[in-house]
């Protein structure tokens, strides 16, 4: 959990970077914005900060949202493709580090595959290319 703001985005962005694909189950909660957790539990008490932990995206559907909410802002079609693209570049270079076994990369591919709506095959190819280059 980290604070609404832009610093808090980016610091989640990065912590996504670092933890997609290590073996660990990443949820990121979204607070309010102009609040920080602290603050957030102080105002509104354990029931509210619990629900709001419940309610957690996993960290690959949380950077997919924030990729489209940030590019498809221009053009539907061409940001959904910058989007596609900045998305595949960011888990290519995940899968190039070599940290993950073929297991835990399929998985990963897939996962990738269901949420951006493209074709599995599609997926595996596309980073394959990103880790030759």
């Amino acid at each position: 959990m980290f604070d609404a703001d832009s610093a808090g985005q980016k610091a989640a962005e990065r912590t996504i970077e670092l933890f997609i694909g290590q073996p660990v189950q990443l949820c990121l909660a979204t607070l309010p914005e102009g609040e920080d957790p602290c603050d957030f539990l102080l105002a509104n008490g354990k029931k509210a900060f619990m629900e709001l932990v419940n309610s957690a995206v996993e960290a690959l559907e949380y950077r997919w949202q924030m990729m489209c909410g940030r590019l498809e802002k221009d053009d539907a079609i061409s940001g959904k493709k910058r989007a596609v693209e900045e998305f595949l570049r960011l888990v290519g270079q995940v899968v190039s580090q070599g940290e993950m076994d073929k297991i835990s990369e399929g998985f990963l591919l897939n996962r990738v595959a269901k949420l951006i709506d493209r074709p599995v095959q599609m997926v595996h190819e596309t980073v394959r290319n990103l880790r030759r280059q």
